[in-house]
């Protein structure tokens, strides 16, 4: 038999398997959660569960031999999650699954979601110390529980990672400075970022200059996300706007102390993780000594798990991938990974938000000024200045107190106009001395009041004094 003949009659086999399988099926046939797969070792197992597997995720191929060709793969990607699955060492370490990746070569996936990132030159003159506190950080961290994170998206086939680790950065610190969590458009990125490729990829560092010169960004309601390039909408609204965008000097501490504060936009080398579905990612498939990366993510905290500490990454390949959309990779082994695992502490960048505040903070002689725009509302907790410290920069009036929400705070008159804050007053929080030794942003620190004497006829008097 001829080796044509072979190949076809080999086909038949598989298209006749398939056709039997779909009768065999029962209904409440399920692949989700399931652990051991292992146990699939025969062709005719393998086969049902690539039948299954294809009704779970929707999957129809155009022509026969597409599909005997995407169960060969299926079959091979089965074998190497198994192989992978049986060296784990412990119950954190990380773990593969089928996904809906499952009939893609890693040669294809990395055609499609994978592309070397290109680091901008400039980015070096952004890179900063973080000089707010970062003593006595939590154990952990976690910004979805703070209600600062918006759901996992599915960037589909277009490589828009970095557009969506953009605008969860500012969705996050949009909801930490003005209490108000809105979904970004990342469509309006792809579309409208000069710096960037769309589709073809980009990086967060010319996203977030678009959005700081364009005057803000749309909401994904208002510009919503098609998985392809399009034209730049010119009237697209400025719902939220950021005022800068700074860069985390590359050490595990610094990136460590930022991320306490707000979600952070990072790149990793993703090599090896199409399969990944949960436990702690300690590199396997990274070089240690490597800053190149293939993916911007979004870091939304940190914890530990049986002794082994991670940050919680969020991705944009679809609730389906990973740990619901996440991905925990291992941290604090900055002796062994100079550029922290698969280089996530090497590029790490955040956007800054104006609180509204005209206020500065100091350690020792190094002074920022935080810009004040119009409004301000709330009670302010001293997001912008250094616990222990008593400089200042402004000269108030503190003319009452009181409390709302179990929140006390002082009432403070400013000097800016009715346009600014509360028609012109500052509600600071107060009775932090636990936590604030010179009080919210060094108030206790030096206040001052003026003695008038007053004569015994004098109106304000009461008869009790």
């Amino acid at each position: 038999m001829s080796s044509k003949m072979t190949k076809l009659f080999l086909l038949f086999l598989v298209l006749v398997s398939f056709t039997c399988l779909s009768f065999a099926l029962p209904s409440a046939y399920s692949i989700h959660g399931r652990d051991k797969l292992d146990k699939f070792s025969s062709e005719e197992e393998v086969l049902q569960l690539f039948q299954v597997w294809q009704k779970e995720h929707g999957r129809e191929y155009s022509n026969p031999e597409e599909k005997a060709k995407r169960f060969h793969i299926f079959q091979r990607n089965l074998r190497y999650i198994n192989e992978m699955n049986a060296k784990r060492k412990s119950l954190t370490q990380h773990r593969l699954g089928l996904n809906k990746f499952a009939d893609m070569s890693p040669e294809e996936f990395a055609e499609t979601y994978l592309k070397q990132i290109e680091m901008p030159s400039n980015m070096e003159s952004r890179k900063v110390q973080d000089d707010d506190d970062c003593q006595n950080l939590p154990e952990s961290v976690d910004w979805r529980e703070k209600g600062a994170v918006t759901e996992v998206r599915d960037q589909g086939e277009c490589q828009s990672h970095w557009a969506f680790s953009v605008t969860g950065a500012i969705e996050g610190i949009n909801k930490i400075v003005t209490g108000d969590l809105v979904t970004l458009s990342a469509q309006e990125l792809v579309d409208c970022d000069p710096a960037s490729h769309g589709c073809a990829g980009g990086f967060y560092f010319n996203a977030f200059g678009y959005v700081i010169d364009n005057g803000g960004i749309d909401t994904e309601e208002n510009y919503p996300y098609t998985a392809k390039n399009g034209s730049c909408r010119v009237n697209a609204n400025k719902v939220v706007s950021i005022d800068n965008l700074l860069v985390v000097d590359g050490t595990e501490e610094g990136l460590l102390c930022r991320v306490s504060k707000q979600p952070v936009s990072v790149s990793i080398d993703a090599t090896g993780l199409q399969f990944y579905s949960g436990g702690v990612y300690g590199g396997d498939n990274c070089s240690k000594n490597s800053r190149s990366a293939t993916l911007v993510c979004l870091i939304v905290g940190y914890g530990s798990v049986g002794g082994e500490e991670y940050w919680i990454v969020k991705n944009s390949w679809g609730k389906e991938w990973g740990e619901n959309g996440y991905l925990l990779i291992k941290r604090n082994v900055s002796d062994e990974w100079p550029y922290g695992v698969c280089a996530i502490n090497a590029a790490a960048g955040y956007p800054i938000k104006e609180t509204g505040l005209g206020l500065v903070h100091l350690t020792g002689s190094d002074v920022k000024k935080i810009d004040t725009p119009k409004h301000m509302q709330g009670v302010y907790g001293g997001d912008n200045c250094s616990k222990n410290s008593r400089s200042a920069t402004l000269v108030c009036l503190i003319v009452g107190y009181g409390s709302v929400g179990g929140e006390e705070y002082w009432i403070v008159k400013n000097s800016w106009g009715k346009e600014w804050g509360e028609n012109g007053y500052l509600l600071i929080k107060r009775n932090v001395s636990d936590e604030w030794p010179y009080g919210v942003c060094a108030i206790n620190a030096a206040a001052g009041y003026p003695i008038k004497e007053v004569s015994s006829s004098s109106p304000l008097l009461s008869a009790d004094i």
